[in-house]
C-alpha cells in the first residue's frame, strides 16, 4: 500500500509538470499558430490529399516531397481530420514541442534526476530560442517527432536494463526504426542508447542483444535513400567530407546550444568567428565539472554532441556554415537542445547547493527562482523576435508563388516582430519591390526593419530601389552598398 502511495504521488506530481508545461506552451507559442505556409509545406499538403484519393501513393516515390514515410503519415494524419489549415498544423507543433518537453521532464526522473532538475531542464528546453524553426515550421516538425522517439527508446532502454523484459528491448527496435523513417539524424539514437546501456553496466551477453539495431537503422538508411533517391533533400548532402569545415561547423552548432538558450545575440544565419573559438573550452569545461561533480551530466553532454553528428552530412559552405536555407540552422539544433538544457540544469542545481550552503536555503531558493524567472523572461522576449524570421521566411515563400499580397503582410509583419533579427539588406533587396506599392506607411515600416534614418533611406533605399527598376543595378550590389 505504501508503495502504490508513492507511486500515485510520483503520477500526479508528473502530471502537474506536464500541466504547467502545457500552459507555458500557450503564453509562449500560441501567437504561431497565425503563421503561415513556408517551404515544402503545401507539398506535403499535395501529397497528403493524393495519399487520401489513393493509399498506394503512401510509398510511392516520385511525390512532391518523399522519403520521411513516418512524417508523412503524421501529416497525413493530422490533415485528414483538419484539412488543408496553417493554424491547425501550427497548433500541432505546437503541441508535439510541449509534448517533447514533458517527456523530456519524465525521462530525466526516469534516469535519477532530481523533481527540480528534470522540471528546470523540461523548461530550459521549452523555452529554448535557438531551436525556434523546428516549431514554425511544418516541414521541420521531423525534428520534435526525432526528439520524441529518442527519448522513448532512452526510456525503454532503462526499463530494460532494470527487469529485462523482451518487450522493452521489442520497443526498443521499433520505435528506433520509426524515428529512421522520421529523418535521418534519428541515427544518434544507437549509440545513444548504447551508451546508457553502457553506463548502466550491463552484461556482455545484455549489450550484444542491441548490437542488431545498429545494421538495422543503417540498413533502412540505405533503403529509404535508394527508394526515395529523387527526394529533394537528398540535394543539400555532401558527396566529400571536409575535416577541417566539418569540425568548424560542429563547433558552431555546439556553441549555439549555449549561446542561444534564453536570447538570440546574433542572427541565426550569421557566421560569428567566436562561437566556434569557444566550443573547445566549453566542451571541456563541462566535461571536467560532469566527471567531477555530477557523472549523469556526461551522458547529456554526451547526447547534445551525439545528436549534432548526423548533420555533417550535408554540405557545407566557404563560411564554414551548414547549408541550411535563409533561417540558418535553427532546426538542427532542437534534438540536441534537449541534451544541452539538460546540462543547463545540472548546472544550475550544483550553484544552487553551494549558495544554500553560503547563505542558507531559504534564500538560495529566493535567488533561484529569481534567475530562473529571469531566464523564462528573456526567452519570451527573444522567442517573439524569432516570429519575425520565420514570418520573413513564409513571406519569400508566397513572394516566390506569385501571391504579393500576402508576401507584403509577411513582411511587414516580419519587420515589426523580429526587427534586431532579420536582415536589412536581404529585406530590401528581395521584399522591397513588392513593398514600394503600399504608399508611405510601407516605405516607413521598410526604413524602420533597414535601421535607417529617413534622410538615408531617401538618398539611398529609394534611388537604389529605382536603379534596379529600370535595370541599372543589381539586387546583389545594392544590398553590399547597404
Amino acid at each position: 500500500q505504501r508503495q502504490m502511495c508513492i507511486r500515485d504521488s510520483y503520477l500526479s506530481s508528473h502530471w502537474m509538470e506536464a500541466a504547467l508545461i502545457a500552459l507555458l506552451s500557450l503564453v509562449y507559442f500560441s501567437s504561431v499558430a497565425n503563421m503561415q505556409w513556408s517551404t515544402h509545406d503545401r507539398e506535403y499538403m499535395s501529397d497528403s490529399a493524393a495519399i487520401s484519393s489513393d493509399p498506394s501513393r503512401f510509398l510511392a516515390a516520385d511525390k512532391l516531397i518523399p522519403g520521411r514515410p513516418t512524417l508523412e503519415f503524421v501529416i497525413w494524419l493530422w490533415y485528414s481530420a483538419w484539412g488543408n489549415s496553417p493554424a491547425a498544423f501550427h497548433w500541432l507543433g505546437i503541441a508535439l514541442h510541449a509534448a517533447a518537453s514533458a517527456l523530456l521532464v519524465y525521462v530525466a526522473r526516469q534516469l535519477g534526476g532530481s523533481r527540480p532538475l528534470a522540471l528546470v531542464a523540461g523548461l530550459l528546453f521549452l523555452t529554448h530560442v535557438g531551436h525556434f524553426r523546428a516549431i514554425h515550421w511544418v516541414a521541420a516538425f521531423c525534428y520534435p517527432l526525432v526528439l520524441i522517439g529518442g527519448l522513448v527508446a532512452l526510456l525503454w532502454t532503462e526499463h530494460y536494463a532494470r527487469r529485462g523484459r523482451k518487450r522493452h528491448l521489442i520497443g526498443i527496435y521499433a520505435i528506433s526504426i520509426l524515428a529512421m523513417g522520421t529523418h535521418p539524424s534519428s541515427a544518434f539514437i544507437y549509440p545513444t542508447v548504447l551508451l546508457w546501456y553502457l553506463l548502466r553496466r550491463q552484461s556482455i551477453a545484455a549489450v550484444l542483444k542491441l548490437v542488431p539495431l545498429g545494421f538495422l537503422m543503417a540498413g533502412c538508411a540505405w533503403l529509404l535513400t535508394v527508394h526515395y533517391s529523387a527526394a529533394p533533400q537528398n540535394a543539400v548532402l555532401t558527396d566529400r567530407f571536409e575535416l577541417v569545415g566539418s569540425v568548424e561547423a560542429l563547433a558552431a552548432l555546439f556553441s549555439r546550444l549555449f549561446t542561444t538558450a534564453q536570447s538570440m545575440p546574433v542572427s541565426p544565419y550569421a557566421h560569428v568567428s567566436w562561437e566556434v573559438l569557444i566550443a573547445l573550452p566549453l566542451f571541456l569545461g563541462l566535461g571536467l565539472y560532469g566527471w567531477k561533480y555530477n557523472r549523469s551530466m556526461l551522458f547529456w553532454l554526451a547526447w547534445a554532441v551525439l545528436s549534432l553528428l548526423p548533420f555533417l552530412s550535408l554540405q557545407i559552405d566557404a563560411q564554414g556554415q551548414l547549408v541550411a536555407g535563409p533561417s540558418g540552422s535553427s532546426r538542427y539544433l532542437y534534438v540536441a537542445s534537449a541534451g544541452s538544457s539538460c546540462v543547463l540544469a545540472a548546472v544550475a542545481q550544483k550553484a544552487y547547493l553551494y549558495l544554500s550552503r553560503r547563505v542558507g536555503e531559504d534564500i538560495a531558493r529566493w535567488i533561484g527562482a529569481a534567475i530562473l524567472l529571469s531566464a523564462l523572461e528573456s526567452s519570451y522576449i527573444w522567442l517573439k523576435r524569432t516570429e519575425g524570421i520565420s514570418l520573413y521566411v513564409s513571406g519569400r515563400y508566397y513572394e516566390a508563388s506569385g501571391d504579393r499580397g500576402m508576401s507584403i503582410e509577411l513582411f511587414e509583419l516580419a519587420i515589426a516582430r523580429g526587427r534586431s533579427l532579420v536582415n536589412g539588406p536581404e529585406i530590401y533587396s528581395r521584399a522591397y519591390l513588392p513593398l514600394l506599392s503600399r504608399r508611405r506607411k510601407t516605405q516607413a515600416v521598410a526604413r524602420g526593419g533597414l535601421g535607417l534614418s529617413s534622410a538615408k533611406f531617401a538618398t539611398k533605399c529609394l534611388p537604389a530601389h529605382y536603379a534596379i527598376y529600370d535595370g541599372r543595378c543589381s539586387s546583389d550590389r545594392v544590398s553590399t552598398q547597404l
